[in-house]
């Protein structure tokens, strides 16, 4: 399957357990810089950085990445000299470069440098850090993060240090620190809540940034003719909303149905989260961590029963929408849940039909 993608990798004589650097992009996912270990017949990645590189095939090859062949590595230069000292980030560094730099994660502690503990700065453009001279001036128990001898670089200058790459690229990934650095700092300003008939809009696929990965453009209620099985949504606004995200152009790049529970009692729980990019669902999953909200993954691990009450039966699934986590609606009961419990046919709906 991803023979074609031959050309963008370098051919090195690569023995096991050598860590190797990956030199292209493998089917859109960003593999480029990444870091990895060379195992039998392919590459164990230091960190897991995308879920689409586990499903390459259809298959989960090992913890961290996609099995890849030797042909389309090369092998990591770590850089160590004398005088030079392992990259140490910052707590704030590191969360930045998540979003949409997490290959930079994969050189900390590993690759040397003259310059370390880098931190964010007060401009988006650039980084602090201390040079190797001043690290052997500090005093013993000096905070390394906290001193006088702390200067600024520009983004692009400390990636030339790390990385081999054309201008061009490096002009990308300093855009994308950029963007990362705003959504950092600002994005939680941007999510917004929706009720009732105001929710149907963020279901239609016209209203979505453009897409080419994600879940977002997966999304079987996406379609025009999906707005009418949307009644069950807008007719209960005090047990379900939608949190949204959108970028500046008001186009949609992430959403998610929030339920206020009644088991368990008073919790609000956010449903499946449908995203353009990656970096879209880390920001969901810190918004419902900071705000003390249950999540379909917890869910799932700890087996927790959830239960929505409703006035009435919306009827058969074709009337519908598809859900995610409450399939199954009680009808003598009239309450979704997650959990079947051995209902008989004519008990229950279950709402997985979709257009």
């Amino acid at each position: 399957m991803l023979s074609k993608y031959n050309e963008l990798f370098e051919s090195k004589i690569i023995s096991y357990g050598d860590k190797i650097i990956c030199v292209g992009n493998i089917d859109g996912v960003k593999t480029h810089n990444h870091i990895g270990i060379m195992k039998n017949n392919g590459v164990e990645f230091i960190n897991r950085f995308s879920d689409r590189l586990h499903d390459l095939n259809g298959e989960l090859r090992n913890n961290n990445g996609w099995v890849i062949k030797k042909e389309w590595v090369k092998l990591f230069d770590n850089n160590k000299t004398g005088h030079n000292i392992p990259l140490i980030y910052s707590n704030e560094f590191r969360n930045i470069v998540s979003y949409t730099l997490k290959f930079l994660l994969d050189y900390e502690n590993i690759y040397y440098s003259d310059i370390s503990y880098i931190d964010i700065y007060k401009r988006n453009d650039c980084v602090t850090f201390l040079s190797s001279s001043s690290i052997d001036k500090l005093k013993p128990g000096e905070d390394p993060w906290n001193n006088q001898y702390r200067q600024s670089i520009k983004f692009g200058r400390f990636l030339n240090k790390i990385i081999d790459d054309n201008a061009s690229m490096i002009e990308n990934y300093v855009n994308d620190y950029k963007f990362s650095y705003k959504l950092n700092k600002n994005e939680f300003n941007r999510f917004k809540i929706c009720k009732g008939i105001n929710m149907a809009k963020w279901f239609l696929e016209k209203n979505y940034v453009p897409v080419s990965s994600g879940t977002l453009k997966l999304s079987c209620m996406r379609h025009i003719k999906s707005q009418s099985r949307l009644t069950i949504y807008i007719d209960n606004p005090n047990k379900i909303r939608m949190l949204y995200l959108i970028d500046n152009n008001g186009k949609l790049l992430g959403r998610a149905l929030v339920w206020r529970l009644d088991e368990p009692e008073n919790r609000i729980y956010m449903d499946k989260i449908y995203y353009a990019e990656d970096y879209i669902e880390k920001l969901f999953l810190d918004y419902a961590n900071k705000n003390n909200f249950l999540t379909r993954d917890y869910v799932i691990k700890k087996g927790i029963k959830l239960i929505v009450k409703l006035n009435k039966d919306y009827g058969s699934p074709r009337k519908n929408p598809y859900m995610d986590t409450f399939r199954f609606f009680i009808k003598d009961g009239l309450y979704l849940t997650n959990k079947f419990n051995n209902f008989k046919s004519d008990e229950y709906w279950e709402y997985i039909d979709h257009d």
